[in-house]
């Protein structure tokens, strides 16, 4: 069938992009499957509870709580709510889209600094990945932040190729949107300066007038985010000497990675993927004979390209890492989720950089299938406490005046976002279990989140043993990661 001429260009777009609008469609898929199946925990409450402040007060709760997150995702999650709401669909939605789109521009950013193929197969990678598919049903800014990396990383590299002012404005915008979003950010524009300072120490020119227009950017750059870096700031103030993260292991950093590719099995094969990437740069001596250059991409030579992979991956992974050794923990293994990204660029460009037709297809389809195991196991999985449940048990078997006792005291945010008697009144326990609530004789409930006593220091055992000292149970219910006591005091206390 002849195609009309009016509708040729989209036919042909679509005819040459066939496989990543698969691609983008499998990942959005499975970001949008079972969004909204889960209860909300504390982190996303946190985030709904932030989206009902106003913009100033948004700034002066995160100066004043102890969240330590910089204000974009709030300000935007506020806009979202009130035109769509604030049920676990529509607040995890924007990041199911973040998410989505993190697909598109990855194969934007592959295809700009090696061939299709490897950003086909980059696409691929975190279309799947389960990583990433589970911080793209999150309400939190995890998402956004993959997303504005690789934007920021896209004009980075269109400046170096076409130096215009519209790709430096977009550098300058998606870069500062990127340390509004999250302060990993920040490690994302130290590896491109690494990469810069080495560009120019080993290929410098008479005046070298690039980096100097590179130390402008970076200028004006620091100048929009100095509100942002105040901020950040307060907060690494607040955080010293009290901050709930322990300093990592190299353990800790291993099981980074394997999060990262979704299994040790698929992180052996990414790991072997990169190295025909890595030891066939001019430093190895080259090994590998390079695949066919594409025709827009920029002009930095393959070893710069893989440099610039290797700083983007390890400089937001090594250097909080190294931080959390000699001064205040801020490792985490979601907060990394900014370097994850170049580890599947440089696993695609390694298994194209060997040359054979056929290993491709058998790459895709060791990804696919170790994948989908993992993707499986996600979706049956229930990785959050069940507030919604268990608030709604006890609402229905609660009397007029009944006190929710909740522990540890940081979920008192998911318990009151599933609240909707008015005539409950919902407390919350210090971190050691051993000041009991102020009920007098009257009955309450205590609810128990199980999934962080550990972070606490304490077991459900050692909790119940306490209850069974000055209570006595009437009632208990168990929900996923949550265990509810029906309670009165004990005539002799």
């Amino acid at each position: 069938m002849k195609i009309p001429s009016i509708y040729e260009p989209e036919y042909s777009f679509l005819k040459n992009n066939s496989l990543l609008f698969f691609i983008f469609l499998l990942g959005l898929f499975l970001r949008i499957y079972n969004l909204g199946t889960e209860s909300i925990w504390f982190d996303e409450a946190v985030s709904v509870a932030a989206s009902k402040l106003g913009f100033l007060e948004q700034i002066r709760w995160s100066l004043a709580s102890s969240d330590n997150n910089p204000p974009l995702y709030y300000a935007f999650l506020r806009v979202w709510v009130l035109l769509f709401g604030d049920s676990e669909f529509a607040v995890r939605l924007p990041s199911a889209i973040f998410g989505s789109f993190s697909i598109l521009l990855i194969y934007i950013v592959g295809a700009l600094l090696f061939n299709r193929k490897a950003a086909l197969l980059s696409a691929l990678i975190l279309a799947v990945s389960v990583f990433h598919i589970q911080f793209s049903q999150e309400g939190r800014a995890y998402s956004l932040a993959a997303l504005l990396t690789l934007l920021s990383y896209y004009f980075f590299l269109k400046s170096a190729a076409e130096r215009t002012g519209t790709n430096s404005l977009g550098y300058v915008i998606s870069s500062a949107l990127l340390i509004y979003a999250h302060y990993y950010g920040l490690f994302i524009i130290l590896s491109q300066n690494i990469f810069c300072a080495w560009q120019y120490s080993t290929h410098r020119k008479s005046g070298a007038p690039d980096f100097k227009k590179w130390i402008a950017l970076q200028v004006i750059l620091g100048i929009i985010c100095i509100p942002g870096l105040y901020i950040l700031y307060r907060h690494s103030i607040g955080i010293q000497n009290r901050f709930w993260l322990s300093p990592p292991t190299l353990k800790v950093l291993y099981d980074c990675f394997v999060l990262y590719s979704g299994s040790t099995y698929l992180l052996i094969l990414l790991a072997v993927l990169s190295l025909p990437a890595v030891i066939s740069t001019r430093y190895f001596g080259g090994v590998f004979k390079p695949p066919a250059r594409s025709p827009g991409e920029v002009g930095a030579s393959y070893s710069s390209s893989v440099f610039l992979l290797l700083l983007w991956l390890c400089v937001p992974v090594a250097v909080p890492f190294l931080i959390s050794l000699v001064s205040t923990p801020i490792f985490f293994y979601r907060y990394t989720i900014v370097g994850s990204l170049a580890f599947y660029v440089l696993a695609s460009f390694g298994a194209v950089r060997t040359g054979d037709k056929r290993f491709i297809p058998l790459v895709t389809g060791l990804v696919l299938i170790f994948s989908s195991v993992n993707i499986f196991g996600y979706y049956e999985r229930v990785d959050k406490p069940a507030w919604r449940a268990g608030i709604n048990y006890i609402e229905s078997n609660a009397g007029a005046g009944d006190v929710i006792v909740l522990y540890p005291w940081y979920e008192t945010e998911a318990a009151v976002y599933y609240a909707e008697r008015d005539d409950l009144t919902i407390i919350s326990l210090a971190d050691e279990f051993y000041s009991a609530p102020d009920t007098g004789d009257n009955e309450f409930w205590l609810v128990l989140c199980d999934r962080w006593l550990d972070d606490v220091g304490n077991t459900k055992g050692t909790v119940e043993r306490r209850i069974g000292e000055s209570y006595d149970v009437l009632d208990t219910k168990e929900f996923p990661y949550l265990y509810i006591y029906r309670l009165k005091r004990k005539k002799n206390e």
